[in-house]
């Protein structure tokens, strides 16, 4: 016995090609969308890094100068301090599931470590999309998008940087190490 959907192959093609169709987004309406909430920056783009890089490393935690997330290519940035070695620093970048090679970094000559920081204590990097949802909100500018993320020691402290950009303006978003919003600073 023929199933009764193999008897109307043109009926089921309709049938998928109309329920492809429920809820669909138009390319254009897609990528807006996507810039809208930060150019698609989410806490899987720096996790993923910072997993990559402790398997790597072969430790559970490790010192950064800074990191950075960006919208455009969606990748982020790591800058390492190599354990047991503050005098040594590596650069590595992380996109699209993997990690590149460790880049050196050149460090002026007696430089301390005091301008790392634990990765594990930079916990906001589990909130991206809270991050770039309070920095939207807190700029209230129209057509803005989130263009990168940055993480680094400010004044002894962890801080979190949003870069918000729109046709007409530009702010940056401080958040605390925990993605607390902390203040808008107009550029």
């Amino acid at each position: 016995m023929t199933p009764r959907w193999a008897a109307a192959p043109v009926a089921l093609g309709a049938v998928l090609a109309l329920g492809g169709c429920i809820g669909a987004v138009d390319r254009h309406d897609f990528n807006r969308l996507v810039e809208q909430r930060g150019g698609g920056l989410v806490s899987a783009l720096p996790q993923g890094g910072i997993a990559a890089l402790r398997s790597r490393l072969g430790v559970s935690d490790f010192n950064v100068v800074s990191v950075s997330l960006t919208a455009s290519g969606q990748r982020a940035d790591f800058y390492v301090r190599q354990p047991g070695r503050p005098d040594r620093e590596d650069s590595y970048s992380y996109a699209q599931g993997r990690l590149g090679a460790p880049n050196p970094v050149r460090l002026p000559a007696g430089s301390a470590d005091d301008d790392s920081f634990p990765i594990s204590q930079a916990t906001a990097l589990g909130r991206v999309e809270e991050v770039v949802d309070a920095a939207l909100a807190k700029t209230g500018f129209e057509n803005a998008r989130v263009t990168t993320v940055a993480v680094a020691l400010a004044d002894g402290d962890i801080r979190v940087t949003a870069q918000v950009d729109s046709p007409r303006s530009a702010a940056a978003v401080l958040f605390d190490k925990t993605g607390a919003f902390v203040r808008v600073q107009p550029w």
